[in-house]
């Protein structure tokens, strides 16, 4: 169930207030890239490797949209906290979301296995074997990103949506449309299984009315990807 708030952003400001968002977070991470880029063309084989970009990138965008969002939806209404869903759920829903988690995963890779599709994605794959700290790798994929895009996607982007025309049933579609148009360096299959998941994930939240059990969730599902990923660069790709 979604909690109503007093004061709401409808389809047009929740556009527009997602359409800035994105936009910082696209000058963030094009900041950091050229950044490393033109420092590597100063100083030679002093390249930062892609994962230590993608890294930086990943902590510094989190850092300015999440403040942007806080800002935006503090402008709209007192209670950001409701409005974004920052909540605990309960236990036992939880429980059931990560269990459906695993069951869809479980699915997914089996259905990408009977299609003859690649154990490991490529992208994946060369951020692991580029990772000079991997510690920091893990962090950026298993906790930020989970965080970043729960709090703009599930919470931000899902709630003004749900509130306007759309209403619930729209803001679950038009939401993990979105989210799976910003993963385009997968190939299509795995951007369709991406749009699956922004559905379990705009469930999980319009059931529990918490975004903290989508990061849950979401960690859980990038944490099975680099272990899948860890163990084709380490016993199979050998």
């Amino acid at each position: 169930m979604i909690r109503q708030t007093d004061h709401y952003f409808g389809f047009i400001g929740t556009l527009l207030g997602g359409a800035l968002i994105l936009f910082f977070f696209i000058l963030v991470q094009d900041s950091v890239s050229s950044h490393y880029v033109d420092t590597a063309k100063l100083a030679v084989g002093n390249k930062a490797s892609d994962a230590w970009v993608v890294s930086i990138a990943t902590f510094a965008s989190f850092l300015v949209c999440s403040t942007l969002i806080f800002a935006l939806v503090r402008f709209g209404t007192k209670d950001f906290l409701q409005y974004l869903a920052i909540k605990a759920s309960s236990a036992p829903d939880l429980v059931k979301w990560l269990a459906a988690t695993a069951l869809f995963l479980v699915v997914s890779h089996s259905l990408m296995y009977a299609m003859d599709k690649p154990f490991a994605d490529e992208y994946a794959v060369s951020l692991y074997t580029s990772a000079d700290a991997l510690w920091l790798l893990l962090i950026a994929v298993i906790v930020i990103a989970p965080l970043f895009e729960e709090l703009f996607f599930r919470g931000y982007l899902f709630h003004g949506f749900s509130r306007s025309f759309l209403r619930p049933a729209g803001a679950v579609i038009l939401t993990s449309l979105l989210w799976g148009m910003v993963h385009p360096q997968y190939e299509l299959y795995l951007v369709a299984i991406i749009f699956c998941q922004g559905i379990m994930l705009c469930l999980a939240r319009m059931h529990t009315n918490s975004i903290l059990t989508c990061v849950l969730m979401h960690a859980l599902i990038n944490t099975t990807v680099v272990l899948k990923t860890i163990y084709y660069v380490e016993f199979v790709a050998v």
